[in-house]
C-alpha cells in the first residue's frame, strides 16, 4: 500500500520535476544548437500539461481518491512512463524520444480506460439496485426505488 501511496503523491510531483528534467538534462547538457534547446522549450509545458490530463484521468477514479493510492496496474504504467522520461534526460537517441512519446500516449489510454471501466461499473452496480427495487444508500443518505406497474390498455 506505500508503494501505490508513493505514486499517488509522485505524480503530484512529477508534473512539475520531469518536464523540467527533459529540459535541463537533454536541453542544456546534450543540446548541439540553440534550436534543439528552442524545440525543448516548446515540448516540455506540452509534456506538462499531457502529465496534468493524465494526472486529471488517475485522480477521476473515486477509488483511487478515496484510497488516495493508485492500483497496481497504474504504478506499472506509470513506472514505465516516468523510466522512459528520465531516460530521454540521458540518451540522445531519437529512438528513446520516439519510446518516451509512445508511453505517454499508452498511459493516456490506459488511464482514460480505467476511469470509463470503473463508472461503467460504478453505473452497472447502480442499476442492478435500481432493477431489484431495493432501498440503496447514497452519500449517506437513503432513497428508496419504487416500482411502478404498467399496465398496457389494448383497444
Amino acid at each position: 500500500m506505500q508503494i501505490r501511496r508513493f505514486f499517488y503523491l509522485a505524480q503530484f510531483v512529477a508534473l512539475g520535476i520531469l518536464p523540467l528534467w527533459l529540459l535541463i538534462g537533454r536541453g542544456i547538457v546534450f543540446s548541439d544548437s540553440g534550436w534543439d534547446f528552442v524545440g525543448l522549450l516548446i515540448v516540455a509545458p506540452i509534456l506538462a500539461l499531457f502529465m496534468a490530463i493524465v494526472l486529471g484521468l488517475t485522480y477521476a477514479r473515486k477509488s483511487v481518491r478515496e484510497a488516495r493510492a493508485m492500483s497496481w496496474a497504474d504504478v506499472g504504467v506509470h513506472l514505465a512512463w516516468y523510466a522512459t522520461l528520465v531516460l530521454v534526460g540521458f540518451v540522445t537517441h531519437p529512438a528513446v524520444a520516439v519510446l518516451a512519446v509512445v508511453a505517454s500516449v499508452a498511459t493516456f489510454w490506459f488511464q482514460l480506460w480505467q476511469l470509463i471501466s470503473e463508472v461503467g461499473q460504478r453505473v452497472n452496480r447502480a442499476l442492478n439496485r435500481l432493477s431489484e427495487g431495493t432501498a440503496s444508500t447514497v452519500d449517506d443518505g437513503e432513497y428508496r426505488v419504487i416500482q411502478v406497474e404498467s399496465h398496457v390498455v389494448e383497444d
